[in-house]
């Protein structure tokens, strides 16, 4: 009896485990995935590789085409309508992707396209395919054809081939009855039968329809604060404008997270619309969908939050704009109507920093400053006859962009800059008869120069006759300037040989200082000369007196801006770094060390711009100011014996000082320099001094012969047209001889 039971419990382990197996088996997944999908309005596809089908229509699509969305927002008058950039329609077709995981022999692989809301109800969509044959880990197009009416067709919410319902349909817009999928069939073990589970794969497709004839669809009244009552962002405000750009300060939701409606999908972010109304009365319920594409902001997933820049406009236009909310069909409704143009309009104006009138173009270099009269003509010729005009900006922006880097270039040589002078002073004169009688008067004036020219030709070539031998001597003094010139450009290089330590035993006499636990023998370096050093400090700096004027978008109401203006909260604090080398040295004792330093010291600040429209308003746009000084002088210390504790030193020579600043959101870099001179002195406390194993350590380790502690006071002076900056200082840190 006892033996019986054991084998009717094995038969029954036995069958137990070939059960699960036979489950195991039915319940394998398929090989291949859906990677993407076309000819929605929207493909999602998430961190997991995970593909759902979005598909919407609002309004009505002019010319259904069975390849391509199409844009519903079209103006359809005010308030604006419910609309969709990339609606679909009955017969557009839609287009599956798919990774196969096996390889499909020559004979290929038939595939099918199915919908279904669950296995139970499975409905065969378009005709069976053939996929080729395909190597593994291949992309395919399934080749089935099916479209959106295949699908409505059998869903009850729809049961036709347009995907629309009998006008008016519901407020919140209608979605399939049930979550509906697509499902792709391979017939991957070639068997003749793609209906098992472990030859399947779906992925959801999710469809909205909105009736926009319907207000309470198209639109909602603007909210200024949270309105559970209403649905996706309810309102917004504009912050100050930008350039070429408008900011938003705010937008209102409906809820912590966005409300849905019922049956709706989720939403995809908010759409804006807008119209220029300059010259005309600022209202937002002017505004309609169609005029121009709308500007769409993704949601961030975290916090609903939104990309605040609006990009696309035209600088001193006024601008009103509407909100609506999109969701992922890409419908847009619920469109805010009752705005008010303080929250809801706005002009965007250039945007300028403290050194957009300093920076170096041909005509300052070819004069030698931008306070010159001749620059100062080109720049009033800019202001009256081509910034009120389109061709005269675009000529602006072009000249702006190329002509830095050719001033630099010419201001590097008065050869160049006689050139440029040369050719600028026709120029000059016509913008000197322009603000004098007018750009008609010049023009003319102009032209019968040109024709007076003319009349010379005879003239030209009786002079032609000789130039010959002139243009020959014109050769040879080019040829002796470029000797002149190269003669004054040297290369200075200094080589310092490796030293090369031995360490060996010896006594007292030979500078043994003493033996320590390990038996290792310790001996008093012999005095280096260093000639080198190294010294980084910090410290509390002045700010530049730099003013710039800046005039609005007519020439008008030109205001001087300061650097106090736009950088009110900068620190001041200030780095540097200075590399000494000493010519004249005994090894520190009797004379001192005379020697050169070189170095460089920054400074930063961060701040607003101003808008060009009304200098008195601060720009979103931020700006970073840079000061550079960079130095090289002579410096003594007054140094007379090896590891001195305390070293006085004094210096002083010329230096350079370089202001640059960046917008954020440009990559160009505006700058200005100009020269000056420097003083300098201070004290040096030598650490090595204080702790000798310590400087021992550290001269035998790194070659370094004395680590010092230095403060000091430093005076700059910089005087030039562009700015002025006058700065006396203390500051302090650390270096070392090497």
């Amino acid at each position: 009896m006892l033996q019986y039971l054991k084998m009717l419990q094995r038969s029954l382990i036995f069958s137990l485990l070939l059960l699960i197996f036979c489950s195991v088996q039915n319940l394998q997944a398929a090989s291949f995935k859906i990677v993407n999908a076309s000819g929605g309005s929207f493909t999602e596809i998430d961190s997991s590789g995970n593909v759902t089908l979005y598909g919407g229509l609002a309004g009505t699509c002019a010319s259904p085409s069975t390849s391509t969305t199409c844009n519903t927002c079209v103006d359809t008058g005010t308030p604006a309508k419910a609309c969709n950039p990339t609606a679909v329609n009955g017969t557009l077709n839609i287009g599956i992707t798919v990774r196969v995981g096996t390889a499909i022999g020559a004979a290929g692989a038939k595939v099918r396209v199915y919908t279904e809301t669950s296995a139970s109800d499975r409905i065969q969509l378009g005709s069976d395919g053939t996929i080729p044959q395909t190597a593994a880990s291949s992309t395919v197009t399934v080749p089935v054809t099916f479209n959106w009416g295949n699908i409505c067709q059998q869903d009850s919410n729809f049961s036709n081939s347009t995907c629309t319902v009998t006008s008016p349909g519901p407020t919140a817009g209608t979605a399939f009855a049930t979550a509906r999928k697509i499902v792709i069939g391979i017939d991957e073990n070639a068997d003749g039968s793609i209906d098992d589970d472990d030859e399947t794969v779906t992925i959801p497709v999710k469809y909205h329809y909105l009736d926009a004839t319907q207000s309470a669809v198209s639109n909602q009244t603007a909210c200024t604060s949270t309105d559970s009552s209403k649905f996706g962002a309810c309102g917004f405000a504009l912050d100050v404008g930008g350039d070429e750009k408008l900011f938003m300060r705010d937008v209102i939701l409906s809820s912590t997270t966005p409300l849905v409606p019922t049956g709706a999908p989720d939403w995809f972010g908010v759409a804006f619309f807008y119209k220029d109304l300059t010259g005309q009365a600022q209202l937002p319920a002017n505004v309609s969908t169609g005029l121009n594409a709308p500007i769409i902001k993704e949601y961030d997933k975290t916090d609903y939050s939104i990309d605040a820049t609006l990009n696309g406009f035209t600088n001193y236009h006024d601008y009103c704009l509407i909100m609506g909310n999109i969701n992922k069909s890409q419908n847009i409704f619920y469109l805010t109507t009752g705005g008010v143009a303080a929250d809801n309009c706005g002009t965007p104006s250039e945007v300028v920093g403290l050194l957009d009138d300093k920076h170096c173009f041909i005509s300052t270099a070819a004069f030698g400053s931008d306070m010159a009269e001749e620059v100062e003509t080109f720049r009033q010729f800019r202001n009256h006859f081509l910034i009120p005009y389109d061709l005269g900006r675009d000529f602006i922006k072009a000249y702006y962009e190329y002509s830095p880097p050719a001033a630099d270039f010419i201001a590097q040589s008065e050869v160049l800059r006689f050139a440029a002078r040369v050719i600028l002073y026709p120029f000059y004169f016509f913008s000197l008869l322009s603000l004098k009688f007018g750009f008609m008067y010049a023009l003319l004036s102009a032209v019968m120069a040109l024709l007076f020219v003319r009349q010379l030709k005879f003239f030209m070539q009786v002079w032609k006759s000789f130039g010959l031998s002139n243009r020959r001597h014109l050769k040879v003094w080019i040829i002796l300037f470029s000797l002149a010139f190269f003669a004054h450009v040297r290369t200075y290089a200094q080589i310092f040989p490796n030293e090369k330590k031995v360490q060996r035993k010896g006594s007292e006499a030979d500078g043994l200082v003493k033996i320590d636990k390990d038996g290792v023998y310790i001996y008093k370096p012999e005095p280096q000369n260093a000639k080198q050093a190294s010294h980084v400090r910090l410290g509390v700096v002045s700010n530049p007196n730099v003013e710039s004027e800046i005039c609005d978008e007519n020439n008008a109401n030109c205001q001087t801006i300061s650097f106090d203006d736009i950088y009110s909260g900068a620190s001041g604090m200030g780095f540097e770094y200075v590399y000494e080398y000493f010519f004249f040295t005994d090894g520190g004792v009797n004379f001192g060390k005379l020697g050169a330093q070189l170095g460089m010291s920054a400074s930063y600040a961060q701040g607003q711009g101003r808008l060009v429209s009304n200098l008195a308003t601060e720009s979103v746009e931020k700006f970073t100011f840079l000061t550079l000084p960079i130095f090289a002088g002579a410096v003594y210390r007054f140094e007379y014996r090896d590891r001195q504790i305390l070293v006085p030193y004094a210096g002083g020579g010329g230096v350079y000082t370089i202001l640059a600043e960046k917008r954020e959101d440009r990559s160009n870099i505006k700058g200005v320099g100009a020269p000056g001179f420097y003083a300098t002195g201070g004290a040096l406390l030598n650490i090595s001094a204080l702790d000798r194993d310590l400087g021992a350590d550290f001269e035998s380790e790194y070659d370094i012969k004395n680590l010092w502690i230095s403060a000091e006071f430093k005076y700059i002076n910089v005087s030039s047209d562009a700015f002025s900056l006058e700065n006396g200082y203390i500051q302090g840190g650390m270096g070392f001889d090497f």
